[in-house]
């Protein structure tokens, strides 16, 4: 398991080629993306959860897949992280370690939340 929390919560050469999308034609591109994925991103964290309690093995890495391209897109790499470690478990079906790596990803989530917020302001 990888310490993410040594890691800052977003990386800066992501969200300045975010930044570079915005034009004339696209103002506040960067806010929209921002904004569906602090949207869009804790039903998803609670469907990941879902699948957990039910000991759904696929569910649990397709969950954990979709949460770590979308991560990745925005930079957040250290919850991108956690999600490929949770997808990878559900892959080999080993569920042990799941319940501590989701706890891990809420707490990520909220650093990714709070510096995207920062982000925008």
């Amino acid at each position: 398991m990888t310490d993410y929390d040594d890691q800052p919560a977003l990386d800066p050469e992501v969200i300045e080629g975010l930044r570079a999308l915005e034009s004339d034609d696209a103002p506040g591109i960067m806010n929209e993306l921002v904004n569906l994925f602090l949207s869009d991103t804790p039903p998803r964290m609670e469907a990941l959860a879902a699948a957990l309690a039910q000991g759904d093995a696929r569910g649990i890495e397709e969950a954990a897949h979709s949460l770590k391209s979308s991560c990745g897109n925005l930079g957040a790499v250290g919850l991108s992280g956690i999600f490929k470690e949770i997808e990878a478990l559900g892959r080999d079906k080993c569920l042990n370690s799941v319940p501590s790596l989701v706890e891990r990803s809420n707490r990520e989530f909220e650093r990714v939340e709070s510096a995207l917020k920062n982000e925008l302001s």
